[in-house]
């Protein structure tokens, strides 16, 4: 029985149909397997004590005193909300304004219903994950009014494993990707429809992306230009944009002032981002980052033939990216110049940063989370009229290859999702991915005690999570932590191991006493900052 035209092409609709809904129940699925599981890094104890009410330098000043603990006294720390009030957690926000509030006193409000498990913690960014998947088809559907291409690009938010791995992190940042695109849709539609009520949508939306995260303020000179741009003259609806923009950065003024009080202890807390970085580490890590949005498995140095397929792989992901931007203004120059806008600006302002303070500051990819959104539009742009043959006039040989290019892809990102159900990519966690190892050299021993020094507390907080009830823990001041070492080793027979000390520790205590290193990771680039193990014990022993 012949099967016409007509059929054929209705049948590929309902296979499309069925793989999107596929793929985004399997995204939804990713996103909530072993929430509790993956490592909880010290960025996620920063929250969870933040909304709780301590700052790290209240933690650290009442656990560093060189008194025994156990994981269950640390963890309280991380769980604990019923001894503070909210006004605590608001003192604690006024104190840390390198991150700007609003995530945190929504998921201290969300922890209140939930509870403050680790699950709680991370099913806030869940929720904001999954809300994002109709908040991108609304921007979808803003800049090209094709369903096609909005089901496409929910498809690829959901299932990509960078949008999932943050989706799982008790983190503002599922939250900033939810306001970009809500804003961003806001502004288109408001340009087309220049009412007051959807200036002031605008303005509301906009506002709650800066009081997530202060990099909205490059989105928003995106919007600017964008705005200008369109409009082309100083017209009403630059104007009302002019004032919308006016109004949100007034409503921020007061924590730009909390920022300028508090500039000595925003300058301590991201130390990390001034240390200097290779430019060549720089640019593996920015190519890195925009690969891992759809292909995200550990990297192998070796053996070699890994090594290469991997690059190849990477490459290839990266190529589409960029072509695909390409194709979206060629086609749609409107709609192509918008995503440009909004990539770049985030992107260019750190890396401007880099080169005036020679930072890191452009090697987090998820300060790149704009760029990312604009890549995930400009790919289900490219893929959906690729394979539906509507603006590009594909030859059917060529469309052979587009689904091929669609479905690597898609093997790319259900493989990186599957490889990474039970762990957490490197660029998520860093240094804690090293927590379970050490945690486990630690949990063999003959009755340890666990000694750290005051700068390792958030760490050691980290790792408390996967040491057994009985550990003993004991958090070093930094004005007796030989003296008092020295001692221990001296009249304990237990074992004795010192969590990441530094190299001054180190070379002091090597003067009196024995030091075997447990456990030190393989670095993958220079200017990692790892986490180490080590055993301590006398010259000669009287145990």
């Amino acid at each position: 029985m012949l099967v016409s035209q007509a059929d054929r092409h209705t049948l590929r609709l309902r296979f499309e149909r069925l793989l999107l809904i596929l793929l985004i129940l399997l995204g939804i699925a990713f996103r909530c397997i072993n929430l509790d599981q993956k490592v909880f890094w010290v960025d996620e104890v920063a929250t969870a004590i933040r909304i709780a009410g301590y700052t790290k330098a209240e933690v650290t000043e009442r656990l560093a005193n060189g008194s025994l603990h156990t994981p269950a006294k640390l963890l309280a720390y991380q769980h604990g909300l019923s001894d503070r009030s909210f006004s605590a957690t608001l003192e604690a926000l006024r104190k840390s304004p390198e991150h700007a509030p609003l995530y945190f006193l929504l998921l201290r409000g969300w922890t209140q219903l939930f509870g403050s498990s680790v699950v709680a913690l991370r099913s806030f960014s869940v929720l904001c994950s999954l809300l994002l998947l109709p908040a991108v088809y609304w921007l979808s559907q803003q800049l090209w009014t094709d369903d096609r291409v909005g089901w496409m690009t929910v498809a690829l938010v959901a299932i990509s494993p960078f949008m999932i791995a943050y989706a799982q992190e008790a983190r503002p940042y599922s939250l900033w990707l939810l306001t970009i695109a809500l804003s961003s849709a806001c502004l288109l539609n408001t340009l087309k429809r220049p009412v007051v009520v959807n200036w002031g949508l605008y303005a509301v939306t906009l506002t709650t992306g800066v009081y997530t995260s202060l990099l909205t303020l490059g989105v928003a000179v995106g919007h600017a230009l964008y705005a200008w741009l369109s409009e082309g003259s100083w017209n009403r609806s630059v104007r009302r944009f002019s004032t919308a923009l006016l109004g949100v950065i007034m409503s921020l003024l007061p924590w730009i002032w909390l920022i300028s009080q508090q500039w000595s202890t925003l300058q301590t807390n991201t130390t990390w981002m001034r240390m200097p970085l290779p430019h060549f580490a720089k640019a593996v890590t920015w190519f890195y980052s925009a690969a891992v949005l759809y292909f995200d498995v550990p990297v192998m140095l070796h053996p070699a033939i890994v090594a290469a397929a991997e690059i190849a792989i990477a490459t290839a992901v990266v190529a589409v990216i960029l072509y695909a931007f390409y194709a979206a203004y060629k086609h749609t120059p409107a709609s192509g110049k918008f995503l440009f806008i909004l990539a770049l600006p985030v992107p260019l302002l750190l890396i401007l940063l880099d080169l005036v303070s020679d930072g890191r500051y452009s090697t987090a990819p998820r300060y790149l989370l704009p760029f990312h959104l604009a890549a995930q539009l400009a790919v289900a742009f490219l893929l959906s009229n690729r394979l539906g043959n509507r603006l590009f006039q594909t030859k059917k040989s060529h469309s052979y290859k587009w689904r091929g290019i669609a479905t690597f892809l898609l093997v790319m990102c259900l493989l990186s999702n599957l490889i990474n159900l039970t762990t957490s990519p490197r660029y998520l966690k860093n240094r804690n991915l090293h927590n379970q190892p050490i945690a486990e050299i630690i949990n063999q021993s003959k009755h340890p005690l666990v000694l750290t020094e005051s700068i390792n507390t958030i760490d050691l907080l980290s790792l408390s999570h996967s040491l057994d009830s009985d550990i003993q823990l004991s958090i070093l001041s930094p004005y007796d932590s030989i003296n008092r070492i020295q001692a221990l080793v001296q009249t304990s027979c237990q074992d004795i191991l010192l969590f990441n000390p530094s190299s001054t520790l180190q070379q002091k205590l090597q003067q009196n006493t024995r030091l075997k290193q447990r456990y030190y990771p393989k670095l993958l680039l220079p200017g990692e900052f790892p986490l180490s193990l080590w055993q301590i014990s006398p010259i000669q022993s009287t145990c």
